[in-house]
């Protein structure tokens, strides 16, 4: 979890490597939005290289833990 927020474009180095580093562990990511956001966030999840779920609950997170294991990967070993 981020402790900060910090600022940064696009062409910063620093938003490369945060980059190179969300597309190499393509991380699964709970996005918790609104229905009016969540497509956009899906999104830019999907473009940054993580695996997005997107929903409108705080429960509904709680349900991934069960199933790790019994879904197909995003990782292209």
């Amino acid at each position: 979890m981020c402790s900060a927020v910090i600022p940064m474009d696009y062409d910063s180095p620093a938003c490369r490597s945060v980059l190179h580093r969300i597309g190499s562990a393509r991380p699964f990511v709970y996005g918790l939005t609104n229905y009016v956001a969540a497509t956009l966030s899906a999104n830019v999840l999907l473009a940054a290289g993580a695996a997005p779920a997107i929903g409108a609950a705080p429960g509904w997170a709680s349900g991934f833990g069960a199933m790790r294991g019994r879904c197909g990967s995003t990782r292209r070993d």
